[in-house]
């Protein structure tokens, strides 16, 4: 499962998502962005996939999904001109499909829906707005459907540029 914060840094460096210019007015350098995540519900996987697992990995999946719920985690990112041009990671996705709900110089909302080959099924809205060119702000929503379980995830995250060096941050 990919972290909320992941998400949201790699929606943060692009404005090219899935073909479609998002004209957010940032700045390119060093980002530094904190996001709090709340996860409810049961992981969606099937007793079979459970039963494959050894009870130290169940402990270890269920100890990574506690200890993300309600922590604020702080990542740095850079932002570049290629970043920009390549854009979002999950646009090669085949089992996924986009939409762009709304684009303009100060606000960006997507939806994604992924059918995933192990039957579940997630769908994702994120939203950004670009309070100014140094500071962005926004919340993630994540729906993970499978095997008759249902896990939710809604998080925060602030974003504010540092400098327009990268230093050793990639």
């Amino acid at each position: 499962m990919r972290s909320i914060s992941v998400v949201v840094v790699l929606l943060l460096s692009s404005m090219w998502v899935w073909g479609q210019k998002i004209p957010l007015e940032v700045r390119l350098g060093l980002w530094e962005t904190t996001s709090t995540t709340n996860v409810a519900g049961q992981l969606p996987v099937s007793p079979d996939q459970m039963a494959n697992l050894t009870p130290e990995q169940r402990a270890k999946i269920e100890q990574a999904i506690k200890g993300m719920s309600g922590k604020p985690i702080t990542s740095k990112s850079c932002l570049t001109k290629e970043k920009l041009v390549k854009g979002f990671a999950f646009n090669e996705r085949k089992e996924c499909t986009h939409n762009l709900l709304t684009s303009n110089s100060h606000n960006v909302e997507v939806q994604m829906t992924c059918n995933e080959k192990e039957g579940q099924k997630v769908n994702v809205l994120v939203k950004a707005q670009a309070l100014s060119s140094t500071n962005v702000k926004g919340t993630t929503h994540i729906t993970m459907e499978g095997s008759g379980h249902t896990m939710t995830s809604d998080g925060t995250f602030t974003s504010k540029w540092l400098s327009a060096d990268c230093g050793s941050v990639k």
